[in-house]
């Protein structure tokens, strides 16, 4: 079956935060009293020459030799640090030096540097199931800059395109497949394409003219970018009303936000659930429950016709 990978995490985690502004995550109706916080497992690692500040079940933050402030989130039963965040101040709102994030099995997922705030310099991002690059590029203050390229492993290109130093596509855009030919070759300037050739019109491209839509009411609209705003809002909600907080989390006050990688198949179905970051055993769990309740959506389309495409969901587990 062929699947296409798509990455929705920024969209859908900037709406995310929008409906957290409206609603609070529903509370669990358990009974939760003479219930006892747990001794944390984690076997929380310490900077040499750091000064911790605090720590929770599954968190710490410690000042380091530099006056930064080194935050640390561990996934609890492995000890895998899958947020490694650097922040300029105590309350933790300007980060600033070293980031990296891994997934929960230990493989780095990205990692750069932010300068007062904003991503600066080299980046890179890794695929879930080996160590390889699945892309990387460099940032100025922010804005994707200079020439970026994509990997089907280390070394094969998938594809390669150029910013300008306003972050908008200029130069060339080249797509391989996986045999290592030129599939197609775009020119943009200053955000704008001009001009664009297929080299084999026979083979699949990357580019969809229609994702996958939750929601009937949003599969019916014929307007894309009204049914994606529609199936966004739709998700969230949909989100918002059947999650179960874990007592266990809410217990031990773990949260965080947690990333699912699903496909939606030709006929709507999900299939092959994975969390790729759980935060813990139980909110794992819970984002698991959470997709297999999820009613069919309306596939993706490609040259009018549906297909298999694999997504990736932010889950926000927050304690109000």
């Amino acid at each position: 079956m062929k699947v296409f990978h798509v990455l929705l995490f920024t969209i859908v985690f900037s709406a995310f935060g929008c409906l957290q502004q409206q609603y609070n995550i529903p509370k669990s109706t358990n009974n939760e009293e003479g219930k006892i916080q747990e001794k944390s497992p984690v076997n929380f690692q310490q900077e040499e020459g750091s000064t911790i500040i605090n720590q929770t079940y599954s968190t710490s933050l410690e000042q380091t030799t530099d006056g930064l402030y080194l935050f640390k989130r561990y996934y609890p039963t492995t000890n895998v640090v899958t947020h490694w965040e650097s922040y300029a101040d105590k309350s933790m709102k300007i980060l600033h030096g070293k980031y990296i994030r891994r997934y929960d099995n230990g493989n780095l997922w990205y990692e750069g540097e932010y300068q007062n705030n904003k991503a600066s310099g080299k980046w890179k991002y890794y695929n879930v199931a080996a160590k390889h690059s699945e892309s990387e590029g460099n940032y100025n203050a922010d804005v994707k800059v200079g020439t970026w390229v994509s990997y089907y492993n280390n070394t094969q290109k998938q594809a390669e395109y150029i910013y300008n130093d306003a972050g908008q596509l200029d130069g060339t855009y080249t797509i391989w497949d996986e045999s290592g030919e030129v599939t197609s070759v775009s020119i943009y300037a200053d955000g704008k394409k001009l001009k664009s050739r297929d080299s084999n019109l026979n083979k699949p491209t990357l580019q969809m003219e229609r994702m996958p839509i939750f929601g009937e009411y949003c599969g019916y609209m014929q307007d894309y970018r009204a049914a994606k705003q529609c199936s966004d809002k739709a998700v969230l909600a949909f989100i918002y009303e059947n999650m179960d907080y874990p007592d266990f989390a809410r217990i031990n006050g773990i949260e965080g936000s947690a990333t699912v990688s699903f496909i939606i198949d030709k006929i709507g179905n999900i299939t092959e659930i994975e969390v790729l970051n759980g935060v813990c055993d139980e909110m794992k769990k819970e984002c698991i429950r959470l997709i297999e309740s999820f009613p069919n959506w309306s596939p993706a389309l490609r040259n009018g016709k549906p297909v298999s495409v694999q997504l990736r969901l932010p889950i926000e587990f927050e304690l109000k």
